[in-house]
């Protein structure tokens, strides 16, 4: 499934210490820290492959066509660990070009 509306002001990434607190009742809030976990060769640090890469279009693409989630906005967030951030910035830059 490809997304066929604008995703304009329903779409953003967090990087903080803490998850954030949940505001509105207008909000969907997800992390893939522990669920998309890059499996090093050596010393580095990723980026994930294309199966997980895949994985999280397709999710994010699913949550944002949910007729349930239409006037929410969704946040991808991500904890301060330079590794996990630069996968889940990763993530979304693949996310808006592929999608």
């Amino acid at each position: 499934m490809i997304l066929t509306k604008p995703i304009i002001d329903r779409l953003y990434w967090i990087s903080d210490t803490k998850p954030p607190k949940c505001k509105t009742s207008q909000a969907f809030y997800f992390c893939i820290d522990d669920s998309l976990v890059y499996e090093p060769f050596c010393e580095d640090f990723g980026p994930l492959n294309l199966a997980m890469t895949h994985k999280y279009c397709m999710e994010v693409d699913k949550i944002l066509t949910n007729p349930d989630y239409s006037k929410h906005k969704l946040y991808h967030y991500t904890s301060l660990d330079y590794k996990k951030r630069a996968n889940a910035a990763y993530l979304l830059g693949a996310y808006l070009v592929i999608c």
